[in-house]
């Protein structure tokens, strides 16, 4: 018997509230958070964001937590290998900058947050703050 951990509701709910307040200060973003599998628990999409920042932030956090890494550093590893699409992966895939996978305090991968709307650093950057904040309202919880 497994014994799995995921994120809910209310964890998902904090990353998305921390990144949606940051991302106020400039162009509307996308945010998805999934659990250790992919399974969407919570998506917003800011007014004024393009249709297409849903689907990328989204895909951007379900190819973290499938593949268990962030999505920068699959699309270096394919780099490196001399992999240049990922078709074979299937459409719900990418390796574009901007999903993070969220640990628990032990370490464990719980779920993830995807980001899109906004140049690859600043994708990035919320996303790193959206599961900053996930993790550490995690370690809270944990004491």
């Amino acid at each position: 018997m497994y014994d799995i951990k995921v994120l809910g509701l209310t964890e998902a709910e904090v990353g998305i509230k921390a990144v949606v307040e940051e991302a106020k200060k400039g162009l509307p973003v996308a945010v998805a958070v999934v659990d250790s599998v992919g399974r969407l628990i919570m998506f917003a999409r800011m007014d004024g964001a393009k249709k297409v920042t849903e689907l990328m932030s989204q895909k951007k956090a379900f190819s973290a937590a499938a593949l268990g890494r962030d999505t920068r550093a699959t699309m270096d590893r394919h780099k490196s290998q001399g992999i240049i699409t990922g078709v074979d992966f299937g459409a719900q895939f990418t390796w574009v900058p901007g999903g993070y996978v969220i640990l628990d305090p032990d370490g464990q991968i719980v779920g993830a947050i995807g980001i899109s709307g906004r140049p690859t650093a600043e994708d990035e950057a919320l996303s790193a703050l959206g599961k900053e904040a996930v993790e550490k309202h995690l370690r809270e919880k944990a004491k």
